[in-house]
């Protein structure tokens, strides 16, 4: 599974972030009251939007990506957890961070930042319940950062939830 490339940005930026909460609920409306409600599934996906400022040669890196490693969007991803706790956003991403599995709901649009090189591109981006939480190196040999390395192996599950290994 392809991750996102350690060369383009890892946070949005706070200004327009959206982070919906999920929707797993069913009602049943028979006719009387009070309604029935019980949980859909175990695990729904929920939708984050925002905005991520890049530099031009950012934005045909994330093209390279989208067309290529991601098959037009068809693809999930892992992406960095956005930090929801603090004020700041961090500067650098840490070796450490948590994933997300995602994939785009509808491909990046971009706008540019008037005097300047920089494109303010907005994302929408569907968010698998699940997170990996290991030590995963962005980069690691693939020009586009696709490459998964691992420090000790990490246990996946396949979208038929049956449980693979990944030796790094």
């Amino acid at each position: 599974m392809a991750i996102w490339p350690s060369a383009l940005p890892q946070t949005f930026i706070r200004d327009g972030y959206n982070e919906t909460m999920r929707d797993n609920l069913t009602r049943d409306t028979l006719g009387y009251e009070p309604y029935g409600v019980k949980r859909r599934t175990t695990s729904t996906p929920f939708p984050v939007e925002g905005a991520i400022v890049f530099n031009s040669s950012q934005w045909f890196g994330l093209q390279d990506f989208f067309y290529n490693d991601i098959a037009h969007g068809a693809l999930a991803f892992f992406f960095p957890k956005q930090p929801l706790a603090s004020d700041e956003a961090p500067q650098s991403v840490s070796p450490s961070i948590l994933f997300w599995k995602v994939r785009f709901r509808n491909p990046p649009k971009r706008v540019h930042i008037v005097g300047t090189d920089y494109w303010r591109v907005t994302m929408e981006l569907e968010v698998f319940f699940e997170t990996i939480d290991t030590s995963l190196s962005l980069g690691g040999g693939a020009s586009s950062g696709t490459a998964l390395e691992t420090e000790a192996n990490v246990e996946l599950e396949t979208e038929a939830n049956q449980p693979i290994e990944i030796d790094p």
